[in-house]
């Protein structure tokens, strides 16, 4: 949370779902530009944390694994979206998503079931589920971007882009930022300096 958290005003809130084989811990470094070099999936990394001081809610539910946040999974982020609004202020309209590889991917398909809950998605070199594609209109109203490296041995690049034109081409507005040599650590540059809140902060969700 902000370190002066104001109750009598109300903040945007960013749900961050990190990827497989990592945790809800290390993904709350990432999201705001820290490194791994501390991390190693337990509390412990959290004592060095020092967060980009930034007047905005960050939660990062746990994945459960691998079901790609599907399932009971999903109905945890859910829950956590919940749990925070009953206990900060949160404005209703400043809710984002982002995620990374499996969390990525997960983010997508959240995005596309639920348009409504949103204000943008972030998507880093993401593994999308299959099947997916059908939803894309959902998003009409949803601005989304992409992150991928170019030579992320895990997510190919030409995955994402393609993903990128399907979005394009339906009327999703879409950005995708390929970063040239990059390998599956798209995440450094994306949330560099907690950059991903500066995007995040020129949208609002369309209630209409």
């Amino acid at each position: 949370v902000p370190p002066n958290l104001d109750r009598s005003r109300k903040y945007p809130l960013v749900v961050s779902l990190h990827a497989e084989d990592t945790s809800p811990q290390m993904c709350l470094m990432r999201v705001f530009g820290q490194t791994n070099r501390l991390a190693d999936g337990s509390l412990a990394p959290l004592r060095f944390f020092r967060g980009r001081d930034v007047d905005v809610i960050v939660a990062c539910p746990l994945s459960r694994g691998t079901m790609g946040y599907e399932g009971i999974a999903e109905r945890d982020v859910y829950d956590v979206v919940a749990d925070v609004k009953r206990r900060f202020p949160v404005d209703e309209d400043r809710v984002y998503l982002t995620g990374i590889a499996m969390g990525g991917g997960g983010a997508l398909r959240l995005a596309l079931t639920r348009p409504d809950v949103w204000a943008a998605v972030a998507l880093v070199c993401p593994i999308v589920p299959a099947g997916l594609e059908g939803l894309i209109p959902n998003a009409l109203n949803l601005p989304v971007r992409l992150y991928q490296g170019e030579l992320d041995p895990l997510v190919p690049a030409e995955g994402v882009r393609l993903w990128q034109r399907h979005l394009l081409d339906l009327g999703v507005p879409t950005d995708y930022i390929e970063y040239p040599t990059g390998r599956h650590n798209a995440w450094d540059y994306a949330y560099k300096d907690g950059a991903i809140f500066d995007w995040f902060s020129h949208f609002r969700r369309n209630r209409n």
